[in-house]
């Protein structure tokens, strides 16, 4: 909470939230090579690779989703870390993601072989959901998914999308209408067959979507298909 609303620093980098926003925005090999800062600026309710990092409690969740201030500066850490990954925030309001005409291409090329930075996606997906921005998660998807089966790029990135992404939803139209256009697209993917809300439904808890793979499945089989996802980021475009 203080990382977000009170001008507080993470460790071990000692930075405040605004630093990353001023010193970090562009500085691509740094936003690769550093593994402490994303815990940070998507904090969510399970710990990561830096044990320095807070996990996210649900009381704190609700003061910065309450907090004007506060999601001004979470939105401007989303933002960032879209410019990281080539593309930007088209619309505030819809959640909208399209690409960054000047950097996709070299942008692109990292990301489909750095797998790490998959695990890290899940990561941000979760957050959005949890800091009050859960409409924001299903565009995000909706642009990768068009970049992988319309256009040809983030191969390396298909296996996350489809078992892992799109099954951070927590709104059932959502989770339902992405899981048909993954069909759409190919139907010879298996498409995770968990549990489909209907949609007078509530959407699912805060603390019970936690696993980063499809509903019901093993926090073994999770890990599995993450170092898979991150083993694929050696291959070819």
């Amino acid at each position: 909470v203080d990382f977000y609303c009170n001008g507080g620093r993470d460790v071990p980098n000692g930075n405040t939230v605004e630093d990353y926003h001023k010193d970090w925005h562009g500085n691509y090999r740094q936003l690769e090579a550093n593994h402490a800062f994303i815990q940070w600026l998507f904090p969510i309710h399970e710990p990561g690779m830096n044990g320095q990092a807070q996990v996210l409690q649900r009381h704190e969740a609700e003061t910065i989703r309450s907090d004007p201030k506060a999601m001004a500066r979470f939105l401007a850490s989303y933002k960032l870390i879209l410019d990281f990954y080539g593309c930007r925030l088209a619309d505030s309001t819809t959640g909208e993601v399209v690409r960054n005409e000047a950097t996709w291409q070299e942008r692109y090329q990292n990301l489909n072989r750095s797998g790490h930075n998959y695990l890290r996606i899940t990561r941000i997906l979760k957050c959005l959901g949890e800091l009050g921005l859960e409409h924001y998660k299903a565009p995000l998807c909706r642009h990768f998914l068009r970049e992988i089966f319309e256009y040809g790029q983030l191969r390396n990135m298909k296996d996350s999308c489809v078992n892992y992404y799109i099954e951070t939803m927590r709104n059932p139209a959502d989770l339902r209408d992405l899981r048909q256009l993954v069909r759409t697209y190919d139907q010879t993917i298996p498409v995770p067959e968990g549990p489909e809300l209907d949609d007078d439904d509530e959407t699912i808890d805060l603390e019970q979507d936690t696993e980063p793979l499809s509903r019901g499945a093993s926090t073994a089989g999770a890990s599995a298909g993450a170092a898979g996802a991150a083993g694929a980021a050696g291959a070819a475009a």
